[in-house]
């Protein structure tokens, strides 16, 4: 019998600094250990180990999937958590202009966020997942 494969689609390391204790390496020869074909690191709100994921991944033959967990702001001013996963090489240009957006945008207080306008124009080639029961969708 064969075994399904399974993707993880939100993993956090050490680069989420408020939450993240999984290291690269050991993840790396965890995922070749248990044969799974892709995963995708989701660190929040930065991109600071995806360099040195991707690297790391791709000579391990394991797909990596680039992403960022990021809070979004609507008009009334409450946050909603998204998941945003790079698709293809316009996806991570687009991911790395809105991740430089949540720095220098703002007011600079508190945690880093967009606004819901700045996902607009920004969005191709990337694959939003919904944030879960914290997401407009789990809300709803």
């Amino acid at each position: 019998m064969v075994a399904e494969a399974f993707t993880h689609l939100r993993l956090h390391t050490e680069y989420s600094i408020s939450d993240g204790l999984v290291t690269i390496g050991p993840l790396v020869e965890s995922l070749v250990g248990l044969e799974m074909p892709a995963v995708a690191v989701t660190d929040l709100a930065n991109l600071f180990g995806l360099v040195k994921f991707y690297t790391s991944s791709q000579s391990a033959g394991i797909k990596p999937i680039g992403g960022c967990d990021v809070m979004v702001e609507d008009e009334g001013g409450g946050l909603t958590p998204l998941v945003l996963l790079v698709q293809n090489e316009q996806g991570y240009l687009n991911l790395t202009q809105l991740v430089s957006q949540m720095y220098t945008a703002g007011d600079r207080t508190g945690e880093p966020k967009l606004a819901g306008k700045d996902l607009e124009g920004t969005t191709e080639g990337l694959i939003a997942l919904s944030g879960a029961q914290r997401g407009d969708v789990g809300q709803a």
